[in-house]
C-alpha cells in the first residue's frame, strides 16, 4: 500500500476508481495483509489465490524489475512474452509488457548468446540444371514412404507397405511416379528399368547416399564389367 498511496486511498474510499487510474479496469480490492490485487469472478476456481487474484505491481519501482530479472533467469533466460506470462502467474505488473523487454534487452547473457542470423552464399548451379536438355536426359531419384495400401479384392484389414519412387528432370522439371515395395538393391534397379523403358535412356542419375543407392550402383558397376569382360567372347 505505501507503494501507491494514491491509489490506495481511491480504494479507501467508497466512490468508484477514477476514469483516469490504471486500476480501472482490473477491479482491485486490498487484502487483509493490505496488498492490492486483481479482482474478476474466478473466486471458486480451483488454482491458487496468487492465479486467481495476482498481485498488482506499480510502474517505476526497481522492485518490479528485480522480479522480473528473477524471473528471467530462473527460467534460463526466457524471452519477452514467456517470462511476462510467468510473471503473471503470480503478480500483474502494470506495464508489463514493457518491463519485460526491458530486462530481456538490458540482460547481458542473452545479448552475449543472441545468434546472428546469417545468410549463406549458394553456390553456382551445376551445369545438368541450366544447360537445355531432353525431358529426363538429366535427372534426381528419391524415395519417400512408407505408405501403407491395401489392393482391391485384398482381405480387409491387411496392408502392403510401399514406398514412392520420384524422378525430376533437372532441366525441365518434369516428375516420373513409380512404386517399390522394399528398399533393397533388387527394387531400385527394377524402377530403374521400367523409368528408363518409359522415358528413355538418361546420362546422368542423381541420388544421395542412401544404402539403397549405394547397393544398387555397387550392382549396376558388377554388372557392367561382367558385359565388357564378356564382349570379346562374343566377337570371336
Amino acid at each position: 500500500m505505501t507503494s501507491a498511496p494514491p491509489q490506495t486511498r481511491i480504494l479507501d474510499s467508497p466512490l468508484p476508481v477514477s476514469q483516469s487510474s490504471k486500476l480501472k479496469f482490473l477491479n482491485p480490492f486490498i487484502d487483509k495483509y493490505g496488498c492490492i490485487r486483481v479482482g474478476g469472478r474466478t473466486s471458486y476456481s480451483n488454482v491458487s489465490c496468487n492465479q486467481k487474484h495476482p498481485i498488482i505491481l506499480p510502474v517505476g519501482y526497481k522492485l518490479v524489475k528485480l522480479i522480473f530479472q528473477y524471473y528471467h533467469k530462473r527460467d534460463f533466460h526466457v524471452g519477452q512474452q514467456a517470462l511476462l506470462n510467468t510473471v503473471r502467474l503470480k503478480y500483474w505488473p502494470l506495464g508489463g509488457r514493457s518491463i519485460a523487454r526491458k530486462v530481456v534487452h538490458e540482460c547481458v547473457e542473452c545479448f552475449k548468446n543472441k545468434p546472428v542470423m546469417a545468410n549463406q552464399i549458394l553456390g553456382d548451379l551445376p551445369p545438368e540444371r541450366v544447360t537445355p536438355s531432353s525431358p529426363f536426359q538429366n535427372a534426381g531419384l528419391d524415395l519417400c514412404g512408407p505408405f501403407l495400401i491395401q489392393y482391391k479384392g485384398q482381405r480387409k484389414g491387411t496392408y502392403q507397405k510401399v514406398y514412392v519412387v520420384i524422378f525430376v528432370c533437372m532441366a525441365t522439371k518434369a516428375v516420373h511416379i513409380d512404386f517399390v515395395s522394399d528398399l533393397t538393391a533388387d527394387a531400385i534397379i527394377a524402377t530403374l528399368k521400367r523409368f528408363l523403358a518409359r522415358r528413355g535412356k538418361s546420362s546422368i542419375l542423381f541420388s544421395d547416399n542412401a544404402t539403397k543407392f549405394t547397393g544398387a550402383s555397387a550392382e549396376l558397376k558388377h554388372l557392367y564389367k561382367l558385359v565388357i569382360k564378356m564382349k570379346p567372347l562374343q566377337t570371336c
